[in-house]
């Protein structure tokens, strides 16, 4: 997948307008466009949410309680033991949820996050991880990522963050993947979901409000005309199955703006690096007038 920071710090630079991420995630994509500034942003996993809040808030203190917690377990000892412990532990603080996500999703096989139907964790230790002296990041990789989520706001569901984009405000709209993996929640993203997602974004993007949607090609019936489609990979390490990791199909879906000669550039650069024709949108839509011509 190329890089579209620079595309996205375009067309917000012509629009004056702030990003608004639906499903946040690691937040990668809009560290990397918009670092520090003012992001509103969803995410349905309150885990991830809390760590990203709490290393805005705190580097040092979260890095303390990561220290602690690798203490108090006695995961060089018992390092599975410590691992069922803390997936078991009730957490009572914004903190405590951080530091266990992070301790978890460090040590878990293939450093995955699931969690079952009720919500219960259910990734199973990665004994290697397990014997490392110490698997996590360093107390400055913590600062440099708290300078880069410094400026986002979290709301609590994709549809309060999508009602309040303005005219100019670009929405960054990254679900699980239809048909993917989508075990991040107790609550599953349903096909009912994906389309309501889809029409609401449709919605947005009457008003003004630009738009660009990540989805899988099993999603591409709910981003036909006028979304603009185009086709990238990724990346797909994470799989159960060794066969099946490689890269993997996606694309990405346009509303009222069109991706600068620097993101078709990389798509095209992309494709000949994968021996594959250089890549066109699917489908086509005008531009917004909100935004200045292509240089």
């Amino acid at each position: 997948m190329p890089t579209l920071a620079p595309a996205l710090r375009a067309q917000l630079a012509a629009t004056g307008g702030r990003c608004v991420s639906l499903f946040y995630g690691s937040g990668a994509l809009e560290q990397a466009a918009f670092a520090g500034a003012a992001v509103l942003a969803a995410d349905a996993n309150p885990d991830l949410v809390a760590l990203h809040s709490q290393l805005a808030r705190d580097p040092s203190r979260f890095w303390r309680a990561l220290l602690f917690l690798g203490s108090c377990t006695r995961r060089k000892r018992d390092g599975e033991g410590a691992y069922r412990r803390v997936a078991a532990a009730a957490v009572s603080s914004p903190l405590e949820r951080a530091a266990r996500f992070l301790w978890l999703s460090s040590l878990s096989w293939n450093g995955m996050w699931r969690v079952n139907s009720l919500g219960t964790f259910n990734v199973p230790p990665d004994r290697a991880r397990l014997a490392r002296p110490w698997p996590f990041p360093c107390l400055r990789v913590f600062e440099r990522a708290a300078e880069a989520v410094r400026g986002t706001t979290f709301v609590p569901d994709w549809r309060d963050a999508l009602a309040a984009a303005s005219p100019g405000d670009l929405v960054l709209a990254d679900p699980p993947y239809a048909g993917g993996f989508v075990e991040y929640t107790a609550a599953r993203f349903t096909d009912a979901d994906q389309e309501e997602l889809a029409t609401a974004l449709r919605s947005a993007a009457a008003r003004s409000v630009l738009v660009a949607a990540f989805n899988s090609p099993r999603a591409a019936r709910w981003y036909e005309p006028p979304w603009q489609r185009w086709p990238i990979t990724r990346s797909g390490r994470v799989n159960a199955r060794a066969d099946r990791r490689g890269n993997v199909s996606e694309f990405v879906a346009t509303l009222g703006w069109r991706p600068t000669d620097i993101f078709e550039a990389q798509l095209t650069i992309e494709a000949a690096h994968l021996g594959q024709p250089a890549a066109e949108p699917e489908t086509r839509s005008s531009p917004c007038p909100l935004v200045a011509s292509r240089s």
